[in-house]
């Protein structure tokens, strides 16, 4: 059976027959009706005690079935199942003879059987939809003159509302389940919401901090990149002093050579001076020591 949601399956009044009785009249939707709509044959005292019992803890009745027994012989009887939006299950029996032929009976012209049968233990759970439509979809009169059909029918409500006793109790572990979950799932939307945000914050300071960096790295940069012209500017002034050094070095070393000549010269000419003046001290005093 293809359920497309468990938790979808229960409907406030699927399937309810709106049938009450008030001031001893039956009604049918807010509209009088009879009996013999649903080809009932017990009284009506009998039929107000089952809707009443019905009413009671907000059930409603879903489906009636009536099973004929019509023999070939004179006795005859009826039983109508009442089955509420519970599972519970109501009959009405109902016997009658012929009277057409009381001379076979000629004692029991007038009696009649009539007994009501309500369900021993109540269902506290309610049926599920598709439950409800596979127990409408039952027939409604059968007619039968060896088999009883009452029994196997209400066997199997029986069994389709212990289904439904199980089925509720793993619909109400669902909804404890979902609640769990949306709980866990609440917490955890809650925790990552709380990381996110956490997240965001730092990912926020991170950002001005790396845009602080690269602002510095940037001003660096600037002040790396004007030292480095200026160290470029005073490398080339520096190549331009020791290019002019080199050239007076090699200026005082030419005035030097000069120099040494001029020296040498002067050495040279201080000593011819010296010998001449010697020789003529010399020659002189010759002289004089002649006269």
């Amino acid at each position: 059976m293809n359920l497309p949601s468990i938790l979808d399956n229960y409907t406030t009044n699927y399937g309810q027959i709106n049938l009450y009785i008030k001031n001893y009249v039956l009604y049918l939707d807010d509209a009088i009706c009879k009996k013999e709509i649903f080809n009932l044959k017990l009284h009506m005292d009998d039929l107000e005690n089952i809707l009443t019992d019905i009413k009671k803890n907000n059930r409603y009745l879903i489906h009636i079935i009536n099973t004929i027994h019509n023999p070939a012989d004179l006795i005859s009887y009826n039983k109508t199942l009442f089955i509420d939006n519970y599972g519970n299950i109501y009959s009405a029996y109902t016997s009658f003879f012929n009277y057409k032929e009381p001379c076979k009976y000629p004692m029991n012209t007038n009696l009649s059987i009539k007994k009501i049968e309500f369900p021993i233990e109540i269902s506290i759970y309610p049926l599920p939809d598709f439950i409800i439509k596979y127990i409408k979809n039952i027939n409604n009169n059968f007619m039968f003159t060896i088999i009883d059909y009452t029994n196997p029918i209400t066997e199997l409500i029986k069994n389709l509302n212990e289904f439904a006793q199980y089925f509720y109790e793993f619909r109400q572990e669902i909804i404890k389940s979902n609640e769990i979950i949306e709980d866990k799932n609440n917490m955890l939307v809650n925790i990552i919401d709380n990381e996110i945000s956490d997240f965001k914050i730092k990912h926020e300071a991170q950002l001005k901090s790396n845009k602080d960096i690269i602002r510095y790295l940037e001003q660096e940069y600037i002040i790396n990149q004007q030292t480095i012209s200026n160290l470029t500017t005073q490398v080339n002034q520096l190549k331009d002093i020791k290019l002019q050094n080199t050239q007076y070095h090699q200026i005082n070393e030419n005035l030097r050579i000069k120099l040494d000549l001029l020296e040498s010269k002067n050495q040279k000419y201080k000593t011819s001076f010296c010998n001449r003046f010697i020789k003529f001290f010399s020659c002189f005093c010759c002289k004089k020591k002649v006269t």
